[in-house]
């Protein structure tokens, strides 16, 4: 299962939002805030 949302891109800039058959993305002027991800 996808987030309903996330923020990636190179720059942190990119929103993306998922729905059950489709992924659309977003360009937004403040990047986001990396999470730091532990041992999966």
């Amino acid at each position: 299962m996808t987030p309903p949302a996330a923020g990636r891109g190179d720059d942190w800039k990119t929103l993306f939002i998922t729905t059950f058959g489709e992924m659309g993305r977003m360009r937004v002027k403040i990047p986001g805030i990396p999470v730091p991800r532990g041992k999966m």
